[in-house]
């Protein structure tokens, strides 16, 4: 990819068009001047990069402002499907109040079950830069198998690994053998500045994870 993406921008510089198809924002605004923005096989939008980054943008807001039940923009054999997201902050408070260091748990809520079934999704900051991926069928040590769940997949995390922003989830269920349902933009949610080991974690840049850590520092006399 780093080949790629280096002959590509070498190519530009040379004078000729190049024509580049992602959904990393990040990279289209790095490596391009203009954008065209396709819905549904139409042109959206048509024009400087940046305008057209806004015009995906807010689509993905739209989308996700819809009932998961009644959006055609899927993918898969649709036997099963993503009907609802729940994004909740593990504690007391607000289930919308996501911190940086917080317990976080996703539920996804579906509309049936096949054999072997299995949840993927992928975090997206906003940009649409891939920050995690998280598998049901990857087993863990700490992993459940709850005969409670027949329709639902739960994804726990003890610590929020996100500085503050807004991202989004894609999310794919997959069972039978096949795609069962794949959605873009299935839910979005935003993290406020938080503490990580007592730490706290202020937003850098574009910078969109933070690691726990710790330091070993100089002695200094005063």
């Amino acid at each position: 990819q780093k080949k790629c993406l280096g002959k590509m921008s070498d190519v530009a510089q040379e004078g000729r068009t190049v024509l580049f198809v992602s959904h990393n924002m990040g990279l289209m605004q790095a490596l391009c001047q203009r954008g065209i923005f396709l819905q549904e096989g139409a042109v959206a939008a048509d024009g400087p990069i940046s305008q057209a980054v806004e015009a995906y943008l807010q689509t993905m807001e739209q989308l996700e402002s819809q009932d998961l039940s009644l959006r055609t923009d899927r993918k898969g054999s649709g036997r099963v499907r993503l009907t609802a997201v729940e994004i909740l902050n593990g504690s007391a408070e607000s289930p919308t109040t996501l911190r940086t260091g917080s317990p976080t748990r996703f539920i996804f809520h579906l509309n049936g079950a096949v054999p072997g079934m299995s949840c993927v999704f992928t975090i997206f900051n906003q940009l649409g830069q891939r920050i995690a991926n998280f598998k049901s069928d990857t087993p863990g040590l700490q992993d459940i198998y709850d005969p409670y769940l027949q329709t639902e997949f739960v994804c726990e995390l003890d610590e929020l690994l996100l500085v503050a922003g807004r991202y989004r989830l894609g999310v794919l269920i997959r069972g039978a053998g096949e795609w069962q349902d794949y959605l873009e933009a299935a839910a979005t949610f935003d993290v406020q500045e938080g503490q990580l080991d007592g730490r706290a974690i202020t937003p850098f840049r574009d910078i969109s994870v933070c690691m726990p850590h710790r330091w070993r520092l100089p002695a200094v006399k005063g």
